[in-house]
Parts: C-alpha cells; structure tokens; sequence
C-alpha cells in the first residue's frame, strides 16, 4: 500500500467523519451553517442575590456569601421569545470540581432551572432540549449545585467566574458544539459500564456517543475497504473501527479522572471519622445503630426506605455488616424471621408497631419484632423475631 493512498484514504475517512458527525448533531432538521440572530450578553449586567460580585477584564466573579448560600448570578431586564434563540454559549470556571452548572430562566410561568452538561472549556447548550424553555423569557442566569448528591460538605467555598455569554438561533456549527459537548460532559457514576455512556446526561433527547461512533466507524470503515479494493482493505476497516474503540475508552478514562477529582473534594470535605457523612439527619442515627449492632451482631441487616437514595445511603454506612436493601415490603425474604434479621426502616411508610404485643404490622405481613432504636421520623430498628427483652 502506497503512501499516498495512504494520505488519501486518511483524508477521506477524516472528512466523511466529520460528516457523519454534522449530521448527527442535527439529524432531524437541515440548519444553516451560521446563526441568522445572535444576541450578546454584557456580563457586567449579570446580578447575585448570593454574595459580591467584581468585573474585571470582561469576566464576573462571585462567591457564596456563607456555606448555607447559593452562588446564583441573573440577568433580568431581558425580553425575547424562547424560540428565536436556540443556543447559548458561555466560558464558565468555577470551584470546587464537586459543583456543576444550573441554568436558569424566568417566563410567565415562573422561575425554571435545568441541568447543563458541563465540562472544561466555553459551554454550548441546545436549549430547546431543556423543559420548559418555551415562551417569553424575561431572566436569564447560572447556579452552582452540588455534582453529586454527597458532597454537599465540599461545597461550602464555591467561586463562579463567567466570561463570554451569547445566545444564537438554529445552526449547524453550535449544534455540533452541543453535541460534542455532551458527549464529553461530566456524568455521574450510575454503577453502569462504557457501553451505556451518555444514558446519565441531563438531556431529554440526544445522540450517544457509543452508538453514533459505532455507525461512524463502520461506514467510514466499510467505505474505504470498499474505495480501495485491495486485500489490504480489511486492514484499513479494522484500523478504523480500533481507532473509534480508543476514543471510546479515552473518553471513559477522562470521566474517570473527573471522578477522581469529585471524591477527592468531596471526601476532603467530610469529617475524618465519619467518611461521607453529608446527611447528618440520617448518619447520626446510623451511628447509633451501628453501636447496637456491634454489641449484639444480627445475621442480616435489611433496610427499607421510600426512595433509592433512603436504602442506598443507610446500606453504605452499614457496609461493615451483612447487608441488603429492601425495594418493596413484598420483597422480605420468607426467612427473615427466623434468621434474626434486623428490618431498618427510613421515613413515615405504611409499617406500624405494637410494643405490647410485639408485633410489627409491615405492609400485609404481621411479624414478631422487637424495637431495638427508634429515632422518628428518621429512622426504626426491628430485630425480627420473638425475643425475651427490649433494648
């Protein structure tokens, strides 16, 4: 194979990429190329209700006031109709890496938020995939919020810097940017592999990633083993179709640098003897419960709560014990009884207790139980089973 096919078939596969990728960004409309309507925003018009505000060379910085307040900044005194300006662009830096950027809006309707794919760099975001951005708008602004739902304690100083903000209409180079953009955003870990990339992006329609590379690499690919017709053609799909898989795994290893960063700020924000203890309402009950429970060890520890986050977080400071959560109260194992198990309940659910009889009424089941914590309306305790004393 020559070196000039080489470059040939190089150059052809860059561009037919490049391709695929513009039409993706925008695959059920044809926009212009450029935006027809552009509108700039000063940042020095920019407010924050959350602390004081300092222009300098035409960027704003803010910082929350105290750890209880918001860093919001807002541009009032606006007057446009949502769907004249599609895009928006801003250059944002902001502290610590355990925060993410909320977009806010007012209509008629009220004050509406959303969540914007955030990563290093000027942000484009295609509004009209956030709900609610319809109508007259009239404010337009950021927040800061937590990243993850505990690191709320690493959150206290945070700093907003904002640069450059504009808003354009429909066009196919900010629809390339947004897309791009969520493609490499930060998300969240949801417990699931690369193959499910993009699934966790707070946007309501879009293109993923894994897929959109897998189509491109398979047409670039097909199409030059094709162009060229020689017997080394399949080398050349294969070295495509690698070359999409390393972007892939690039692309998983920077999140995974990104998280690194996350819990490192959030862990360091946390009191050292307590490891992510950001719901105090819910740890300091735990922490009790944990002291009973290494006096007298129970065979397994179910816990039971109305919502993931209630079962999840509770199991995770459990973890030194034999644990499990419970999604529903049809799903207690037959055994549990039997075994000795400790039934922790979060919340005000449909459970209730009778300590003269020792009988905990828990959805259609009628268990013997006895009361080992009771920390309402936070947090019950049961230890299944009869028994001859109350703790």
């Amino acid at each position: 194979m020559s070196l000039r096919l080489v470059l040939i078939g190089s150059f052809a596969a860059v561009v037919a990429a490049v391709a695929l990728f513009a039409i993706a960004s925008a695959p059920d409309r044809m926009p212009p190329w450029n935006a027809e309507r552009q509108m700039r925003l000063q940042v020095d018009r920019f407010a924050s209700p959350s602390g004081d505000v300092q222009v300098a060379d035409d960027r704003l910085v803010t910082k929350a006031a105290n750890a209880a307040a918001q860093t919001i900044v807002l541009h009032d005194g606006l007057a446009f109709d949502a769907g004249d300006y599609r895009f928006m662009r801003f250059d944002l830096r902001m502290t610590p890496p355990s925060t993410r950027p909320l977009l806010l809006w007012n209509t008629p309707g009220g004050l509406r938020s959303g969540a914007v794919p955030w990563h290093s760099g000027p942000i484009t975001v295609d509004l009209a995939r956030l709900q609610g951005w319809e109508g007259e708008i009239s404010a337009l602004g950021l927040a800061l919020v937590p990243l993850e739902p505990l690191s709320t304690a690493a959150s206290a100083d945070r700093r907003l810097e904002l640069g450059e903000v504009s808003l354009s209409s429909d066009n196919r180079r900010d629809a390339m940017a947004a897309l791009w953009g969520e493609w490499i955003a930060y998300r969240p870990w949801g417990g699931r592999s690369i193959n499910t990339g993009g699934f966790a992006l707070p946007i309501e329609r879009g293109v993923r990633p894994t897929p959109a590379l897998a189509i491109i690499a398979a047409v670039v690919g097909l199409a030059l083993w094709l162009a060229m017709r020689r017997r080394a053609g399949w080398r050349v799909f294969a070295v495509v179709v690698l070359l999409a898989w390393v972007a892939l795994d690039l692309m998983q290893l920077r999140q995974l640098h990104w998280r690194g960063e996350v819990a490192a700020a959030a862990r360091a924000g946390a009191p050292a003897d307590e490891p992510l203890t950001a719901q105090p309402t819910l740890a300091a009950p735990i922490a009790r419960l944990i002291a009973l429970l290494d006096r007298t060890p129970a065979a397994r520890v179910i816990v039971h709560g109305d919502n993931e986050f209630s079962r999840q977080y509770p199991a995770y400071l459990l973890r030194g014990h034999d644990v499990a959560t419970l999604p529903g109260v049809d799903a207690l194992p037959d055994d549990a009884v039997e075994r000795g198990a400790v039934l922790v309940l979060f919340g005000a659910g449909t459970w209730r207790f009778d300590p003269a009889r020792g009988v905990l009424q828990f959805g259609e089941r009628t268990l013997p139980a006895t009361l080992l914590l009771a920390d309402e309306p936070v947090l019950q305790a049961y230890r299944l089973g009869r028994s001859e004393g109350t703790q």
